[in-house]
Parts: structure tokens; C-alpha cells; sequence
């Protein structure tokens, strides 16, 4: 992968579900079953919180499939299963619905008429183990200084990316989330559409054997959850055993997918980019194929790219998205996502999808977990070369972000160190340095040293991005005459660029042009010359030549 890229980016489309047969079923609760309340806590204990209960939401459920669901206001209520391992062969399959209501309130609350967002707030389902939370997803969201952060949904996994902020606009009404847990990876689907931004995404499989719902609640409104199931299983026929992997590419280069998969009868191919297939052409190759090769990449080339698989025998799969980056010439950035030695970590860091980090995700260290050797280093693939670059960062910003995150610079020149405040101007490319020269091999490193550590406080290492300073164009020559009717002289001054050759030429009918003198400007661009036929001609005319 190449360690440029840059905002040519286009949304990513969204995937149809692969065809999960359930083999056999852990649990299933619609919550139209039980007498009364002893029954449901019998089936539902409480665990903290207020008093939940059954609640009638006839008039709330669009669809009308369900009359009652569990209505929780600021409780948690929880039920075991027994313990099942997630597999490839046997992933478990844990889906429910919740009730949005969507609420929005003025963004100034003396102002009635200010622009409106939704309330925040904690409204989410857990497959757990034993005490831990193995996996959430939901309405998990807050507005961190000013920064909406509400209109989305998001999920999480135990020691996989933090909360991940899904494609899935919120929306009010009833939301259908379904997970699929398999032995290293996970997929989201949001009313029966597969996220792009959740999909085979890594986890650590510890097991799950509960279900939690309202966890962690902490709502205006209160939560509601149903149709509760957990379900064993069977892979698709075709399975996807090396998925394409994204790219960052120079523009006017070019880029190349591949995928593997294997299962039953003859497997064809049809890769698409943003959802739209693909045909072989002048630049494309391999739309058919395994293999995709794109040459002389342009901006229209940038988006996310996949691959159908299908087989003679009718089934098929969807390959996970592969991001492709095209970025203009003299524009380099790193992002935490990319591979070594472009992205390079020591110490203890956490991954976050929280807030709108560069691509996707952003990493954060503790600033009270002090370690001597916390640190995030970018190192692009600049030209060898020396070159003049302005340098900028992305962060997430937040109330707990340090506010003096160092950047150590290395550059032709030696070393500049920077402090940045993370907790302002988040979410954008803030100017780091400008006018340093950069070669091959130089590189920015973050690291979690402070003059303020806190109790909760970060620093974030996401994205670092290097735009070369390309001199302007020098001005184009210009001759200025002289001319001393007295002496029958014409003295012709050139004002160029210093210490650069040029042919001036003289013509008396703008017809024949002959060469008057081949000479260099000095050290301040300027040439001058005299005309002997001057006095000589009725008239004169001089040009610069090529």
C-alpha cells in the first residue's frame, strides 16, 4: 500500500445480507408470552436501575408484528443461555429490534428557532460472557463540544475497534440490528442491510452465553427492546478467505484488487466499485476475474470496491469493501489504518470509530497510564528528493484530550517539536508546520508526553498529512526599451529570471526576424542590450525568442 491519500472519497454503497440459514435456535422472545410481570422477571431478572416493564406499544410499532416489548427506564435486564463459541462453520446470530423515538431539541436552548439535533444518549443491546460485554450495538452517542455526534448508530466489540460508527442514518421508529459473530470477525446489519462500516471487522472470541439489554442506559427517553434471538448458524456455501485489501495511490498510477474464496462448483466473479459493476476497458482489467488491475488513475476512480462471488449452483457472497484513495501529486497522508512501516505504534493503544476520525478510525493513549515508549509514528513514502512541505494533523477533539499533544518532527533540517491542543478544531486538517523539507524516510511521531496529565485524559493519533509547497511560476520576461534619439541608440533592458539565457530578436517588417543577442541575465534578471540599426531603419520591433 502506498502511503498517500486524500479526500477524493466516495460513500461507500451499501451491501445486500449473505444468506445465513439458522440451524438451530438459542433463543427467541417477542415478549408476548408471559402472564405478567413475575414471569418476565423470571425470564428477564433485573439487574440496576429503575423498575422495567412489560409495555403495550401497539400504537408505536409500525409494522404491528409485535404488541408488547420490555420497556426499560434507566434498568438493565439480562438472560443467560449457556455458553456457545463462535465459529466460521457455526457463527452466532444475535439480533433485536429497538424503539428510536428520535427526539431533537434546539442546539440553543434559548433559541427555539436555532437548528435542531437529536438527544443524545445510551440506548443499546449486549451479547455478553458471564460480566463481560462482548458486543453492543445500538444508539450509543453525545455531542462533544458543540460536535454532533448523534445522527448515527454504532456497535462495538470486546478487544476489537471501539465504538464504530455505522453508514446507518438514525431514523424514528423501529430498528432491526442484526450481528453476525464468527471465530475472528463480525458483521452489522441495520435493517437487513449490511454496514460497510461493520463488516468483517476483527474481534477476540471469548464466548458469549447471555443477553443484556439496556446496557449501559442513560436516556431522555426511556428504552425499548423485541423480538430477541440468538440463533447457530451454517456459513455460506462460498466463503471469502482473503478479502481485497484497500489502497492509497498516487494519481496517474495504478492500483490492484484481489480475492480468494473457495466453495462448491465453478466460482465466478463481478467486481463493482460503489455498488456499480465494473467491465473491462482501455484502463480496466480483470472485472471478471480474481483479479482487478486499474491503470492511469484518476479522481473518478476513487471509491469503495468489492467483488460478487457467485457459483453454477445459485449461491453467492459479498466480499467486504476495499477503500481506494486516489490522491494528486505532492499530497501524502498517513492515517492510524495503514500498514507498517507507514503507521507504526509502541505502548498501549485503543482504537475508536468515535466522533469523525480520517477514515474511520483514530487511535488514543491514556495520559495518566504513563510508558516511556507510548508512541505513534508516521512515515510516508516521499520522493527521494528533498522538498518543501506544509504539514497538517486530524484528531478527534473532545473535553478530555490533552491540550498540548506533542508532535516530533523529523525533517532534512533536524527535529521540530509541536504541541497541539486536541481539545479544539477536531474533526479537520490543522496546520502543523509549514516551509519544512522532507525526503524519504523522515516522519512524524505522536507521543502521550504532557504537561497536563489527567485522570480520563487522551491523546489521539490519527492522521498526519504532508502537501508539498510548489514555488510559483516565475513571471514571464518582459523587454523594456531605451531609446537616446540624440545618439541614434536603442538600448533594450529584458527582465526575467536571474541568471537565465535568453535570445533576443529584432525585425523591421514582423516578418524576418534576426537574432540581436544570446546572453544571461545577472543575478537580479536583467539583460541589456543596444540596437546599432536603430537610426538606421524607419522602424523596429524586438521580441523574445523560444
Amino acid at each position: 500500500m502506498n502511503s498517500v491519500s486524500s479526500g477524493l472519497l466516495f460513500g461507500a454503497a451499501l451491501l445486500a445480507a449473505p444468506a445465513l440459514i439458522a440451524q438451530s435456535s438459542v433463543l427467541e422472545d417477542n415478549f408476548e408470552t408471559y402472564a405478567d410481570q413475575a414471569a418476565l422477571d423470571a425470564a428477564w431478572p433485573r439487574l440496576t436501575g429503575a423498575e422495567p416493564n412489560i409495555s403495550d406499544l401497539q400504537t408505536s410499532d409500525p409494522d404491528a408484528t409485535a404488541n408488547r416489548s420490555v420497556l426499560s427506564e434507566g434498568g438493565n435486564r439480562e438472560r443467560v443461555f449457556g455458553e456457545r463459541i463462535p465459529t466460521d462453520e457455526a457463527p452466532v446470530i444475535f439480533s433485536f429490534r429497538f424503539y428510536d423515538p428520535f427526539v431533537t431539541v434546539p442546539v440553543d436552548p434559548e433559541d427555539p428557532d436555532s437548528p435542531r439535533f437529536p438527544t443524545t444518549g445510551r440506548e443499546y443491546a449486549e451479547i455478553r460472557l458471564a460480566g463481560a460485554n462482548v458486543f453492543a450495538a445500538g444508539l450509543h452517542n453525545s455531542v462533544n463540544d458543540g460536535v454532533f455526534t448523534a445522527a448515527k448508530y454504532q456497535a462495538r466489540a470486546l478487544n476489537g475497534p471501539g465504538w464504530i460508527q455505522l453508514d446507518a442514518d438514525r431514523s424514528p421508529g423501529w430498528q432491526t440490528f442484526t450481528i453476525v459473530l464468527r471465530a475472528t470477525t463480525f458483521d452489522v446489519y441495520v435493517n437487513g442491510v449490511l454496514d460497510p462500516n461493520a463488516t468483517n471487522r476483527n474481534w477476540s472470541n471469548q464466548g458469549v452465553d447471555r443477553v443484556r439489554l439496556g446496557g449501559g442506559l442513560s436516556t431522555q427517553t426511556p428504552a425499548r427492546f423485541d423480538d430477541i434471538s440468538v440463533t447457530i448458524g451454517t456459513a455460506p456455501a462460498i466463503t471469502v478467505t482473503e478479502q481485497p485489501e484497500a489502497k492509497n495511490v498516487l494519481i496517474g498510477g495504478n492500483a490492484s484488487f484481489s480475492v480468494e474464496a473457495i466453495g462448491p462448483g465453478t466460482l465466478s466473479y463481478l467486481w463493482r466499485r460503489n455498488g456499480v459493476p465494473l467491465e473491462d476497458n482501455a484502463r480496466i482489467s480483470g472485472a471478471t476475474t480474481q483479479n482487478l488491475s486499474i491503470t492511469d488513475l484518476t479522481p473518478d476512480d476513487a471509491g469503495n470496491y468489492s467483488v460478487l462471488i457467485t457459483n453454477d449452483l445459485g449461491d453467492s457472497v459479498q466480499s467486504a469493501n476495499a477503500l481506494l484513495i486516489v490522491v494528486p501529486l505532492g499530497d501524502f497522508i498517513v492515517d492510524d489504518a495503514d500498514p507498517e512501516p507507514l503507521f507504526t505504534l509502541s505502548g498501549t493503544w485503543s482504537t475508536s470509530a468515535f466522533g469523525a476520525p480520517f477514515g474511520g478510525t483514530a487511535r488514543f493513549a491514556s495520559l495518566i497510564e504513563f510508558e516511556a515508549d507510548r508512541t505513534a509514528t508516521y512515515t510516508p513514502q516521499l520522493p527521494e528528493d528533498p522538498r518543501t512541505y506544509n504539514l497538517f494533523t486530524w484528531y478527534t477533539a473532545g473535553g478530555n484530550r490533552t491540550v498540548d499533544a506533542q508532535y516530533i518532527i523529523n525533517h532534512q533540517d533536524g527535529q521540530t517539536i509541536v504541541y497541539v491542543n486536541q481539545q479544539e478544531n477536531g474533526s479537520q486538517w490543522v496546520p502543523l508546520a509549514e516551509g519544512l523539507t522532507f525526503a524519504a524516510g523522515d516522519s512524524v511521531t505522536i507521543t502521550n508526553l504532557t504537561s497536563n496529565p489527567v485522570i480520563g485524559g487522551v491523546v489521539i493519533a490519527d492522521a498526519v498529512r504532508w502537501v508539498e509547497v510548489v514555488p510559483a511560476p516565475p513571471a514571464p520576461p518582459v523587454l523594456v526599451p531605451d531609446v537616446d534619439v540624440s545618439q541614434g541608440v536603442a538600448r533594450i533592458t529584458l527582465k526575467g529570471v536571474p541568471n537565465t539565457t535568453y535570445r533576443i530578436v529584432a525585425s523591421d517588417d514582423l516578418v524576418n526576424w534576426t537574432t540581436l543577442t544570446i546572453d544571461t541575465t545577472d543575478g537580479d534578471g536583467n539583460l541589456v542590450v543596444e540596437d546599432p540599426l536603430f537610426a538606421l531603419l524607419p522602424k523596429r520591433f524586438y521580441a523574445i525568442a523560444d
